[in-house]
């Protein structure tokens, strides 16, 4: 554990520049892992940064801000790794029982 007071502010900026070379969902996916990092939220700002000036990012990014208030609390409630949905998703099995984890997790699936 450790002191969350002794902690500095963070700021992270994920840079991109062409949605042909950085698809938006590798981008908003690192967004999406970097904001659940385990680090008191307060004290961390993430900035997406896109050169390319893409409508696709944007549209992606604002599409991501409502997916994040789901997906953030429900990777800090059960301390999910990998943080990136995709591999997440990628690399957990299902839960087979009808538990509320196993109900939230096939929500967020279905919305990631």
């Amino acid at each position: 554990m450790y002191d969350e007071a002794a902690l500095l502010e963070v700021d992270i900026f994920v840079c991109t520049a062409d949605p042909g070379i950085e698809p938006p969902v590798m981008v908003i996916n690192t967004v999406l892992s970097v904001m659940a990092y385990d680090y008191p939220p307060e004290k961390i700002s993430v900035y997406l940064s896109d050169d390319g000036g893409s409508d696709l990012t944007f549209y992606a990014l604002l599409k991501v801000a409502r997916f994040s208030e789901l997906r953030l609390p429900f990777c800090r409630k059960l301390k999910i790794e990998p943080r990136s949905p995709d591999a997440y998703f990628l690399t957990t099995p299902a839960p087979v029982d009808d538990s509320a984890m196993a109900k939230e997790w096939f929500l967020i699936k279905v919305i990631s």
